[in-house]
């Protein structure tokens, strides 16, 4: 495993799926313990292909597993963020927001254009590091097996982040989107 200097002391590295699960599978289930979620019996549904596009990162202090965060591929440009932790022990550190970096720039520089995430809305310890990284609300779910979750979306390309800001009522309509709304045909015989 090669190791990276990540944030102070702290190091990561790129895992496969056995990498992980020998490293982090007693604090997944730690994170999990503290979230409220149902736990379901295995998904079945589970996609074979998957493993091709699954990433798996690990924070390491020396050799001990300290943070991670798992994410997929859900389309070609699209990379979805699903589920991040920081040992108690480890947290208020500024670790989560140097790893959150860390897999930003490794999922943009695989050619990913957007990242999606879904949290816990009171998970602030998250929210705040993602917010302040240029990702935005894009919406709410009340999810059956894990509460109310908040959406958030973080775009590449400054298209997309003027209509979502415009969508939101964080920014005006410019010249530029007002060129992308479509134009009424004109009325025939007039």
């Amino acid at each position: 495993m090669n190791l990276i200097p990540l944030h102070g002391p702290y190091t990561w590295a790129r895992l496969d799926r056995q990498g992980f699960q020998q490293h982090f599978k007693p604090l997944y289930r730690l994170a999990l313990a503290g979230t409220g979620a149902f736990v379901l019996p295995q998904h079945r549904w589970r996609n074979k292909n998957l493993a091709e596009s699954e990433w798996y990162f690990g924070v390491f202090l020396e050799q001990e597993p300290v943070a991670f965060h798992y994410g997929t591929a859900v389309e070609p440009h699209i990379f979805r963020m699903r589920n991040s932790a920081v040992a108690p022990a480890h947290q208020g550190r500024g670790i989560y927001g140097a790893l959150l970096r860390v897999v930003m720039a490794e999922a943009l520089a695989a050619g990913f254009r957007s990242l999606e995430s879904q949290h816990r809305a009171d998970h602030n310890g998250i929210l705040i590091p993602k917010l302040k990284a240029g990702f935005t609300i894009s919406g709410m779910e009340i999810n059956p097996r894990l509460g109310t979750l908040v959406k958030l979306v973080y775009f590449s390309d400054a298209l997309p982040r003027e209509m979502l800001a415009f969508r939101t009522g964080s920014q005006p309509l410019n010249t530029r989107l007002a060129g992308l709304l479509p134009k009424p045909k004109p009325a025939k015989g007039g």
